[in-house]
């Protein structure tokens, strides 16, 4: 629980940015399944460096396990908003919210589960 909890303290401050980026630039750009995808990799990237570095320091091959969910955590967000945002009246960032917290909880469970055996 305490690795969760370090975890969202970690995404959280660049999540808010990202939310900004995707709002700001989806007045701009006609596809939001692309500029959420663009943003959401970048953000991807720059959290799996910390979390890397401070939460999962100890498991083997992060780089190629981490690969999976890097790939995976953009592609599925992107498409959950963007068939979300076509057929629903609710507000981009409300589902942009829910959507990315959803798709980084199961991120973050499937890299406690490949990277931390003492914990299963």
């Amino acid at each position: 629980m305490k690795k969760l909890i370090l975890y969202y303290a970690i995404i959280i401050p660049v999540y808010i940015l990202e939310i900004f980026l995707v709002l700001f630039l989806s007045a701009h750009y006609e596809s939001i399944f692309l500029t959420n995808f663009a943003i959401r990799i970048l953000n991807t990237v720059f959290v799996v460096i910390l979390l890397k570095k401070i939460i999962f320091n100890y498991g083997e091959n992060f780089s190629s396990k981490f690969l999976i969910i890097a790939l995976i955590n953009p592609l599925l967000s992107s498409a959950l908003i963007d068939l979300f945002a076509t057929y629903s009246f609710i507000h981009l960032w409300i589902i942009k919210g829910f959507v990315d917290v959803v798709v980084s909880a199961l991120s973050f469970l499937a890299l406690s589960y490949w990277m931390s055996p003492e914990d299963k």
